[in-house]
């Protein structure tokens, strides 16, 4: 917020729940005169249809956080190869040498990226990296049949899992806090009997008990970076566009909580 305050613009939410309302929400951007979007949380088709939209008027965007990337936008990401690569890392020096990394839905762009950077973390450090998928997971599966339905599949994993693996790494902290209740499910005791490690650091790791130890993105960072590179194209030009890419992309942390022990 402060970002955008000092420059004159301040920041309005617009949130979008149901793919159905995109032309309801972009008139609404229209009608407010919004001077530049930033999309954060959307899928391919959903970012697609709002890039067209946002050049058609030339209004300036940032693609936060998004796996997707546009000949002209700004993007704000964290390094999620890298941010795998170190908890595969993180993980060996507490001792596991075989590791599972659960996925979800295996074409999500950002789950790509960093079942990617977990093999590439396994291949440096040695160890024996298996994997498995939970293809009805994808982020945004909320209702409660969803949830359900997935922990089910997991404790399915894990039990064909058992005794093969020491921890697990999950490409998002909302799957990871639900292999946990699995575990709770099956009588595995985290992290005494299997470690458990998330990705994003989101407030659903916070939360969970114990506390999920987890990848954790520069959330605030990327927030700043991207309000910046907004107000900076905006005061390059008068068409209010962005006439090549930019993408700026940030480190990530491990967050020590309490589901990865050493063994």
């Amino acid at each position: 917020m402060d970002a955008v305050d000092q420059e004159g613009y301040y920041l309005k939410v617009f949130p979008l729940s149901n793919p159905a309302a995109m032309e309801s929400v972009f008139e609404n951007l229209l009608k407010r005169q919004v001077s530049a979007v930033i999309l954060q949380g959307l899928d391919n088709a959903t970012v697609d249809w709002f890039q067209e939209k946002l050049f058609e008027h030339t209004i300036p965007f940032c693609l936060l956080g998004s796996s997707f990337s546009s000949p002209r936008s700004i993007r704000v990401v964290s390094d999620d190869h890298q941010g795998a690569e170190n908890a595969i890392a993180y993980m060996a020096k507490k001792g596991h040498q075989n590791i599972l990394f659960l996925n979800g839905q295996s074409d999500w762009p950002a789950f790509v990226i960093r079942e990617e950077g977990a093999k590439s973390g396994a291949e440096k450090y040695d160890i024996h990296l298996s994997t498995a998928a939970v293809e009805s997971f994808r982020p945004g599966s909320s209702t409660h049949e969803d949830i359900e339905q997935i922990r089910n599949q997991i404790g399915t994993i894990l039990t064909q899992q058992k005794k093969k693996v020491t921890a697990i790494f999950c490409p998002n902290d909302t799957l990871a806090v639900l292999a946990v209740q699995a575990c709770a499910r099956l009588g595995i005791k985290v992290p005494h009997e299997l470690s458990i490690m998330g990705y994003s650091l989101s407030m659903l790791s916070l939360y969970s008990d114990p506390r999920l130890t987890s990848v954790a993105q520069p959330h605030q960072k990327m927030g700043f970076s991207a309000a910046i590179e907004l107000v900076e194209a905006l005061r390059r030009g008068t068409k209010r566009s962005v006439t090549s890419s930019v993408e700026i992309m940030l480190p990530t942390s491990i967050y020590e909580g309490e589901t990865v022990v050493m063994i």
